[in-house]
Parts: C-alpha cells; structure tokens; sequence
C-alpha cells in the first residue's frame, strides 16, 4: 500500500474516533457506563440567588401522607352572624369534616335565630294601660217606669300626660243589662274612646254601637249597631279611674218599636301598666367594660 492511501485512512479513522469515543467498561457493581452516566438527569443547579435545589421528589411520609405534596387547606369554621363556609369537595376526612362542621354551625346558628324572633316580638307601647272596668246607674225609657242598668267592659287605653296635661285614645268591649218593672234587655255594647288628661284627672267621649235585645213593655225586639255616645268626667290615678258618666242611645230594633234612652251613672276602671323592660344588647357576647 503506498503512503496516500494510507494518511488518509488513519485521519478518517482519527476523525471517527473524535466523534465516537470509546465506551468505558466499569468493573462488576461499581455502576454505570459513562454514556449512561452522561443520559441521566442532573438535581437542579442553584439558584441564581445561592440558595440550594429544591427536591421535588415525593417521599412516602411517616404518617402515611405523601412527602412533598402539598399541605391541604385549614378548616375554617364562621361563628353564628358570619359568612358560612362552603362545604368542601373533598371525599377525604379533612373534607367530612368540613361538612361536619359547615352543617353544624349552620343549625347553631339557625336556632339562635328562632330564638331571636321569639325574644323580638311586639312590644305594647309605655304608655298603655288595660283591664276591666265596672259601671252602673239609672236609665230612663219613656213609656215605662226608670229603671238599672250594670256593665262590665274589657278596656285599653293608649296615652300619657307630657307635664300636667296628655291625651289618650282607647276602646271598649263588653256586656250590660238593664232591668225594669215594665221590661228588662242587654247586648253587647262596644266603642272607641277620646279623652283628655288633666292633673288627677279625666274628660273622654265614647262612640260606638250595640248588638241588643229588649222585651219593653211585653215588647220583645232585637237590634244590631244600635248607635250610642258616652261622655265621662272623673279621676284619673293611673292604675285607677273614677268616673261620672252620661249615655244616651237610640235603640232601633225588629219585633218592637224603636226608642231613645238615656243613662246616669258611676264607672270604675282598673287598669295594669305593662312592665318596664330594659333594651336589648344587640350583641349579647361582646364584653362590657
């Protein structure tokens, strides 16, 4: 073989050895090839900073989580008025119990509601007064002989004096009966009542009407709205009024003539204050100084 050939055999196999290098054999259990040392993943250089790789691998934890994983979100539980927390959508027992706990303040809170609404009903006003009251007297009717008459009233009175004077507003419901040599009756009287406060004392009007029955002089009838004023003067103690009163009434009625009599009389009222109550604390758990 001349020279030629033979320079140019040994550069290309130069060449051929520049782009393949050998393979290095290790001995038996002392590791890998250097062509699969060179194919294996290198750990994450450091960070531009200095700080060291982080290794994101996953290790089995020693309580039987997963090391490495993210860390699931805390329980967070709202206090009766708050936001609720949405259930959570997890099937493990971190998400159980986040439904526990959701439905669990839920009704705690749903009861301290209902008893909210019960302890926050209608309060009557400070200025009211309600009882019975008892009145009786003398009636004329023409045509017969003068007469009785006794009525006992549900009564409610709305008002207060502002210094030495005060009005007050009211109604009445109850039931009377008169009697007389000649005819006896009663009904089911019922009004609203106007009146004025003075120092210890009282001026009112009432305006209402009468579901009736009378038996006047072997006359028996029976009527509906029969229409009566009432005008009353006396004292006024709070708890107790002691009044004058005069009536007249027209007294229509089926069966029987209509008539007009008229009445004069004492009536005694007792009345009851609802009791006072102290205002509520809008937030009963704060703490007070």
């Amino acid at each position: 073989m001349s020279k030629g050939p033979a320079c140019i055999a040994c550069f290309v196999a130069f060449l051929a050895w520049l782009a393949h290098p050998p393979l290095v054999f290790g001995q038996v259990g002392e590791g890998a090839t250097a062509g699969a040392d060179a194919s294996a993943p290198e750990p994450d250089a450091a960070t531009d900073d200095g700080a060291p790789p982080v290794d994101t691998t996953a290790q089995p934890a020693p309580d039987g989580g997963v090391e490495g994983a993210p860390p699931e979100p805390p329980l967070v539980v709202a206090g009766p008025g708050e936001a609720e927390p949405a259930p959570g959508k997890d099937r493990g027992q971190a998400g159980q119990e986040l439904r526990d706990a959701h439905y669990r303040v839920k009704k705690e809170t749903d009861v301290l509601t209902l008893r909210r609404k019960r302890k926050t009903g209608v309060r009557p006003p400070d200025d009211l007064r309600a009882g019975i009251s008892l009145a009786g007297g003398s009636v004329a009717t023409p045509g017969i002989e003068q007469g009785w008459y006794g009525r006992l009233d549900f009564s409610a009175l709305q008002g207060k004096r502002k210094g030495l004077f005060g009005g007050v507003i009211g109604a009445d419901a109850g039931f009377e009966y008169w009697t007389s040599t000649e005819g006896a009756g009663g009904g089911l009287p019922m009004n609203v009542s106007f009146g004025a406060l003075g120092p210890l004392s009282h001026f009112g009007i009432d305006l209402g009407f009468e579901f009736l029955i009378d038996n006047r002089d072997h006359d028996l009838g029976f009527g509906i709205y029969a229409p009566f004023a009432r005008a009353k003067l006396g004292f006024d103690f709070g708890p107790v009024m002691i009044l004058a009163e005069s009536q007249i009434q027209y007294r229509w009625q089926w069966g029987a003539d209509d008539y007009t009599d008229y009445r004069l009389g004492l009536s005694l009222r007792l009345l009851g204050e609802p009791p006072v109550v102290p205002p509520r604390d809008p937030q009963p758990g704060r703490n007070r100084d």
